[in-house]
Order: structure tokens, then C-alpha cells, then sequence
């Protein structure tokens, strides 16, 4: 049995776990006729919900009954999160009158909440530790049981040693994450052995990639070498068969197609070189309304062939310090990638795919790629840009296009980030100083 004002930590590293451990949790309360309060992500509640069901308890009846209340996480900490401090007034207007209210008919109230989990996933540990505080607070004025859920991966760099050991301390029973009912010290001891053991363990894996990344960028060097000489002479070869003027429509069309599909190379080779570091891009002042809008008009026509709808939202013009032909090849990518997205999700139509150019803060613009596919889920998200990394299949990806996107936009004194989550679409934007207009 659980003593008044017990306070857990559940760590875990899958959510099918979590939401297993979480129901068992609630469903104890629930048979002991206490009332129930969680706070967590959407995904996370419909699961928990469903495991609640199949234990026996008609969840729909009990949150009429309001003996079960259900909170986005997210939408809370929108509420008591300022810039990245916890908002007091914003936590006594949300958190505090929902648990009050909750607790007015019921003996005892059993608490699952992971916003603390979100803080810890954005590594902003301050605002974490006074969440942390206030809930403690909370907890000295009402009688309340709460489970925190804690994803180990944000715990696992060397840096975050201090951090994960607070929050073994502050808790009264550590849970590992196989969910074994072993004493609390131990507990907290096989917690923080896990800890160092991912630490030095995440440190190795770091030395073997930057190894092996090393080792890449030496071969990509040597291959785009390589492709420079064939691809001269195939330039060349086009050139001289281009000046003979050929009449023969089906000879004009080949030549076009093997002229288009050179410059292709060509781009592939340098952003090769790029990727290796060995050519850096050649900036200048680029239109970025013209690039944009060329892109669309290519991909546009391709997309409608397999009913997926392309929009454009531009509604000035826009230019930045670059090179055209790399920044189109990265819209590009980000385009074909929504499409794969897309058709993942919707294969029969209903597929779409939205490019939004707009001014932002501090003199830059942004080009974003909006797509309503399936989403990526928080630990895919965290790797995206990662060589090597994929979720495509072996004969799809090769995991390099991101990162080489990644590395182009960065040379245009940019950035490039990715938002998502499942069946919530992704959204990949590009930022970069802006020029005077053209």
C-alpha cells in the first residue's frame, strides 16, 4: 500500500512500457476508490486509456463521474512556462485548482504526470527543479499520491550526471525500468549504475562515429574526384552533339534529358565534396522568392501524378547570401522527402505538401516545408539529422540527405530544424539572414 504523499519516479525508455506501468498505477487507485488526475501527452493518454479499459474500468463513465481528469501536458506547460522559467501564478491557476477540485469527493488522489518529463526533454533541468518544487509544495496542503515518468535517453550524456542523481534523491521510491519491486536504495543505486553505464557507453559510440565519419569524408572526397573527370567528358560529349543541331525531335528530347540529368550529378558531386568539406560553397547574393518558386513549379508537376496537393505561400520577395544551385537541392530534398511522407500516410489522395516563405525576427527569412504524413516520433526526431541515420528502407535512403542539408545550410550562416509528432505531420524549416530585397 502506498503512504500519503508518496512520490515515485518511473524511469522508462519505450512508451508501450510506460503506459502499462502507468495504468497498473492508476488502476490500484482506481479499485481503492481514489480519485484519478493525469497530465501527459496526448499519445501517451490514449494508450494508458485503452490498458485502464482492458483491466476492467469503464474510463469514459469515471471522467463523467470526474473521478478521472485527463490534461495535455503540452497545454499546460504552455500555460506555466514563461520564455524557460515556471510561471508560480500560471502553476496556482492550472495545476493547483485542478487537483483541489478533483479532491473534494474523494478520499485520496492518485497523480500521473509527465511535464516535468517534457522540461527534462528540452534539458531545461531548472525549470524541471522548480516544477519539481512546486509539486512538493502542493503535496504538503493535499493528500495526493504522483508517479512522475522520466525517459532515460534524456539522462544518458555525462553532463546530465547531476541531474539524473536529483532526481533519484528527491523521490521516495525509484522504479527501473524493468519495473522491479525492489527495495528504494537499491532501486535508486541500480538507477544510477544504468545511468553511467549508458554515459560510457554513449562516449564510445561517439568516438566510433566521428571515426567512422572521418573515414567518410576521406572516401567521399576521393569518389567525387573520381566523378569529376567522366562527368567532364559526358559535359563535353553533350556540348559538341548539342552544337551539331540535330533535328530529330526524339535526338533534341534525349539530349535535354541528358543535359538535365548531368547537372543533377554535377550537383550531387559537389554537395559530396561539401559533405567532405573540401569544396566550401560559392556565396552570393540568390533570390530566394525565384529559387522557390522554380522548385515549386518542377515538383508541383510531378506531385500532381500522384495526387498529392503542392501550395505555395510567398507574399514578398525574399533574397539571402548563397549558392542557388545547393539551396535548391536542398528544398529539393525536403520536398521529395514530405512526398514519401505523404504517400506513406495517404496513399490513395489526400496527400499535401505546403512551401511557406516569410520574414522572421532579426532580419532573416524562412523557408518552410509542411507536409501531413504520418510524423516522427520523439526518438527518431532527436536523430534526424544524424549521419547515417534512417527511417527509410534499405533500397530508399542512405541516410546522408539530411545531414548534408543540414551542413549546406549552415554554410548559408542558417540553420535547418525539423518539428513533428505522430499523425501530426513534420515540418522541416530553413532560416537564413536576409539580404535587400532584389
Amino acid at each position: 500500500m502506498l503512504a500519503h504523499q508518496d512520490h515515485q519516479v518511473q524511469f522508462y525508455d519505450h512508451s508501450a512500457f510506460l503506459a502499462e506501468r502507468v495504468a497498473n498505477y492508476l488502476s490500484e487507485g482506481l479499485m481503492r476508490h481514489e480519485a484519478i488526475v493525469v497530465a501527459a501527452r496526448l499519445q501517451h493518454w490514449e494508450s494508458i486509456r485503452n490498458h485502464l479499459i482492458n483491466l476492467g474500468h469503464p474510463v469514459d463513465q469515471l471522467v463523467a463521474k470526474n473521478q478521472i481528469a485527463f490534461f495535455d501536458a503540452n497545454e499546460i506547460l504552455k500555460q506555466i512556462l514563461i520564455g524557460s522559467c515556471i510561471s508560480y501564478e500560471g502553476f496556482n491557476k492550472t495545476i493547483r485548482p485542478a487537483v483541489m477540485a478533483i479532491g473534494k469527493n474523494f478520499f485520496n488522489v492518485r497523480i500521473y504526470g509527465e511535464i516535468v518529463d517534457i522540461l527534462m526533454d528540452q534539458h531545461n533541468f531548472e525549470a524541471a527543479r522548480d516544477l519539481e518544487k512546486l509539486w512538493h509544495n502542493l503535496r504538503k496542503e493535499n493528500k495526493f499520491h504522483l508517479l512522475c515518468g522520466y525517459q532515460m535517453d534524456n539522462f544518458v550524456r555525462p553532463e546530465f550526471e547531476e541531474a539524473f542523481a536529483h532526481v533519484c534523491v528527491c523521490h521516495s521510491k525509484v522504479h527501473s525500468l524493468e519495473g522491479q519491486e525492489i527495495n528504494s536504495q537499491d532501486n535508486r543505486l541500480a538507477a544510477m549504475l544504468e545511468q553511467k553505464t549508458r554515459s560510457l557507453k554513449l562516449a564510445r559510440d561517439e568516438i566510433k562515429r566521428l571515426s567512422k565519419f572521418a573515414v567518410l569524408g576521406e572516401m567521399s572526397a576521393g569518389i567525387a574526384h573520381e566523378l569529376n573527370n567522366p562527368l567532364a567528358v559526358t559535359i563535353t560529349a553533350l556540348e559538341k552533339l548539342e552544337q551539331d543541331q540535330p533535328t530529330d525531335p526524339q535526338t533534341q528530347t534525349l539530349l535535354k534529358l541528358a543535359k538535365k540529368a548531368n547537372e543533377r550529378i554535377k550537383g550531387i558531386v559537389q554537395n559530396i565534396r561539401i559533405f567532405s568539406r573540401e569544396a566550401p560553397l560559392k556565396l552570393g547574393h540568390i533570390s530566394l522568392t525565384d529559387i522557390v518558386t522554380r522548385i515549386y513549379e518542377y515538383a508541383k508537376e510531378d506531385l500532381v501524378k500522384q495526387d498529392i496537393e503542392l501550395t505555395l505561400s510567398l507574399d514578398a520577395h525574399y533574397s539571402c547570401m548563397g549558392e542557388a544551385l545547393a539551396f535548391e537541392q536542398v528544398l529539393l530534398n525536403l520536398i521529395n522527402n514530405a512526398r514519401d511522407a505523404v504517400l506513406e500516410r495517404h496513399l490513395g489522395g489526400g496527400g499535401k505538401i505546403e512551401i511557406i516563405v516569410k520574414e522572421e525576427e532579426n532580419h532573416h527569412v524562412s523557408v518552410t516545408v509542411v507536409d501531413n504524413g504520418p510524423g516522427i516520433d520523439e526518438f527518431h526526431l532527436k536523430k534526424i539529422f544524424t549521419p547515417f541515420f534512417t527511417t527509410k528502407s534499405e533500397n530508399k535512403g542512405t541516410g546522408l540527405g539530411l545531414s548534408i542539408c543540414y551542413s549546406i545550410i549552415r554554410q548559408h550562416g542558417g540553420t535547418l530544424s525539423c518539428s513533428s509528432a505522430l499523425l501530426q505531420g513534420t515540418s522541416f524549416k530553413i532560416l537564413v539572414p536576409a539580404t535587400k530585397t532584389l
